[in-house]
């Protein structure tokens, strides 16, 4: 980190005069913090406007564009001006600390800044750097405790909130109160209140309530259990109050929602399937009107599929070729060859490029570029191997 400038804001005529320019360009890679003990300062970037109170700090980031208005006829604070490099672990804390809200109060830091920079306006010229060094020590040592504390805060404010979720969720057929929650981290009832609505943005309550529903929703779509069994399941109090509950959050009532998902799902089905079959006829016109040998088998040499050139190349129809090992198709010495690369590739896993002959059924010889590449399922092992062949003979 370098010091470029710490300037001491006096007055108008004394000050650092920002607030007579149009706008500030920041240059690259420095950091300009505004701290004022009075009086105030109206700083523009763009279309955010933000106040700059007395006992409060401003950070202006690297390369942006600002402006600086006067509100008060005399100033007094600090602007310190500093660069940080990527690399510095400065540079982390001071865009965390920052970043969500420019403009904060001093005391957000636990005591007042301004105490420790107010002598250095008195400091005699040759402890002036001393001083100013010193300051911006003080003033990181107050971001980073406050750093580690929000993260010792939030950190323990988190095993709270997972504490009492995994224990409303083995307990979604129990009646639990707020009482029963905040006692499961031996925590009183408001604070807990706070710590969880602050954490997961609702109160604990309405997300236990959100949790049962969504069981009740999951019982609703994948059992035929009666609408009076799930509300016993999940201690409501009566089907009535269930359903009642169940449309607030749902929109619907749980009659409807068991009835629409049944069609929504029956009609997925029927989509899923007609799409599925139409995009395996689309990829197999695509494949059939290649002038090249297409073809994949699976990890024992028994050919899956090929298009249509594969099919007149070897005289026969898909199948008849579908099923079949490369030594049913083709001379050994070939199959052994094209089963030699076939395991290599396998073991590997990488795709390879090679050229192979290959000989028709009345014994003509061609040359061809074949590429082969693994296939995997959906988990991602390795099921077979895609071959592509163009006849490159009569090429070199």
């Amino acid at each position: 980190m370098k010091i470029k400038k710490i300037t001491l804001l006096m007055d108008l005529k004394e000050g650092v005069n920002d607030w007579n320019k149009p706008f500030i360009i920041q240059n690259d890679n420095l950091y300009s913090v505004y701290i004022l003990s009075k009086g105030s300062l109206e700083f523009s970037f763009g279309f955010n406007h933000f106040l700059l109170k007395s006992n409060m700090i401003l950070c202006v980031f690297p390369s942006e564009k600002y402006s600086v208005t006067l509100n008060s006829e005399n100033i007094q604070g600090y602007k310190i001006s500093f660069k940080l490099s990527k690399k510095e672990e400065l540079y982390i804390l001071i865009n965390h600390s920052f970043l969500g809200n420019r403009c904060q109060k001093v005391s957000t830091y636990g005591i007042k800044l301004i105490e420790l920079y107010d002598p250095i306006g008195s400091a005699s010229q040759e402890n002036e750097l001393i001083a100013e060094s010193h300051m911006l020590s003080a003033f990181f040592y107050l971001l980073l405790n406050d750093k580690q504390n929000e993260e010792k805060t939030n950190s323990k404010s988190k095993l709270y909130v997972e504490q009492t979720i995994k224990f409303m969720s083995n307990n979604l057929d129990n009646k639990l109160t707020l009482e029963d929650l905040s006692n499961e981290v031996c925590l009183c009832k408001h604070h807990y209140l706070r710590l969880f609505k602050s954490a997961t943005g609702i109160p604990p309550m309405t997300y236990f309530t959100k949790m049962k529903i969504n069981r009740a929703s999951e019982l609703l779509a994948t059992t035929s259990y009666q609408i009076f069994e799930i509300a016993e399941m999940l201690s409501f109090s009566s089907d009535a109050h269930f359903s009642s509950v169940f449309k607030k959050y749902m929109s619907v009532s749980p009659t409807i929602y068991r009835e629409h998902h049944h069609l929504y799902k029956e009609r997925y089905i029927k989509d899923s399937k007609e799409y599925n079959m139409h995009a395996h006829s689309l990829l197999q016109t695509i494949i059939d009107s290649s002038p090249d040998l297409i073809f994949y088998k699976n990890k024992n040499s028994v050919l899956l599929g090929c298009n249509t050139s594969f099919c007149k190349v070897m005289g026969m129809s898909k199948s008849e070729i579908i099923g079949k090992t490369d030594w049913e198709l083709f001379p050994k010495g070939e199959a052994t060859f094209y089963n030699d690369i076939d395991m290599n590739i396998l073991e590997m896993g990488k795709p390879q490029r090679n050229q192979e002959w290959m000989t028709y059924p009345d014994g003509t010889a061609k040359k061809f570029e074949v590429y082969k590449a693994p296939f995997y399922d959906g988990p991602g092992n390795i099921t077979g191997i895609l071959g592509i062949s163009r006849d490159i003979t009569g090429l070199g």
